[in-house]
């Protein structure tokens, strides 16, 4: 089996030594796929690229505004890169396994590996800020409510708050203190810093207020919504703690399966790696465990509410 994965590795750098192909070059060049823009043709025609292209083109995009989302646009070329040798790594490990329905599998596996990991970072980030987003505008609010001063109100309750939002009103009463007085200015400017559609409704109501100072009672609602979404995020994620749980431990359990009948029965493992029908039940296998894992961080995504 390291003979065979020795092997394959051998043949691909020879093809990429005979072809002239560069690692760096074919990472940039798919890194490209993500900003490449449709010529006048596919405009016309409506097909924009054939159905694998468009594919792999909505994945790398994807992939890069997940990393902008989280602050992390400076990491897309390494994910990548990343994504190249993963897929790589999975075509030689079926190759050295002689195992060819497995190869597609592995492959997109790999391929797909630092989307999956960059989607459940994000996913994380999200509902820690949509957390803090409900507790620092709950907090602002009812300050303001009491003092019809927003510049007070931040201050005054800005310790209490904490990242990302905090760094968003420290940035709110900087502009008001160094750079403008406009408050109307200072909120649209950070209106768009927090992509969450209760936040800029927030702004959009604060800067009415600023006008009339009667709109106060615009908030509230807005305010309610905040809670709302964070009363069902924590039931669902209550519901989903158990079947997580489940998914976790059967897909541990299926892992260790081989090394398993490897030292316990080699002649049953000799039939799931190296005969056809073995061949054929591992493949299934990856392929329902690959399609569990995008189906478990759907399902984990983070509740907002939508204007």
């Amino acid at each position: 089996m390291l003979l065979y994965l020795i092997i394959s590795a051998g043949v691909a750098v020879g093809l990429f030594l005979l072809f002239g192909i560069r690692a760096k070059e074919l990472s940039n060049d798919i890194a490209q796929l993500a900003r490449r823009p449709p010529t006048a043709k596919e405009i016309i025609t409506g097909e924009v690229g054939n159905f694998f292209t468009k594919r792999i083109r909505a994945y790398f995009k994807d992939l890069k505004d997940v990393l902008e989302l989280s602050g992390r646009e400076n990491q897309y070329r390494t994910y990548c890169r990343l994504s190249i040798l993963f897929a790589a790594a999975g075509t030689l490990i079926s190759l050295a396994l002689n195992n060819l329905f497995l190869a597609p599998v592995l492959t997109l596996l790999g391929l797909l590996a630092p989307m999956l990991t960059a989607r459940i970072l994000v996913i994380r980030y999200r509902k820690e800020q949509n957390a803090e987003i409900a507790t620092g505008l709950s907090i602002v609010t009812s300050s303001y409510l009491r003092t019809k001063n927003l510049l007070y109100s931040v201050k005054e309750n800005l310790e209490y708050i904490h990242e990302p939002v905090k760094s968003v009103f420290r940035r709110f009463l900087a502009q008001n203190e160094f750079l403008t007085s406009n408050i109307e200015r200072s909120l649209m400017d950070i209106e768009d810093i927090v992509k969450n559609d209760v936040w800029k409704e927030w702004c959009e109501a604060m800067i009415l207020c600023q006008h009339d100072r009667t709109k106060a009672d615009m908030l509230d609602p807005i305010i309610n919504k905040l809670r709302n979404m964070d009363s069902v995020q924590t039931e669902l994620d209550a519901m989903l703690y158990k079947p997580i749980g489940v998914f976790m431990t059967m897909l541990v359990l299926v892992l260790i399966n081989f090394p398993i009948l490897f030292f316990l029965n080699r002649e049953w493992f000799n039939i799931l790696i190296y005969s056809n029908p073995g061949k054929l039940a591992v493949t299934i296998t990856f392929a329902v465990l690959l399609y569990s894992l995008f189906a478990l961080i759907r399902a984990i995504r983070p509740l907002e509410y939508k204007r």
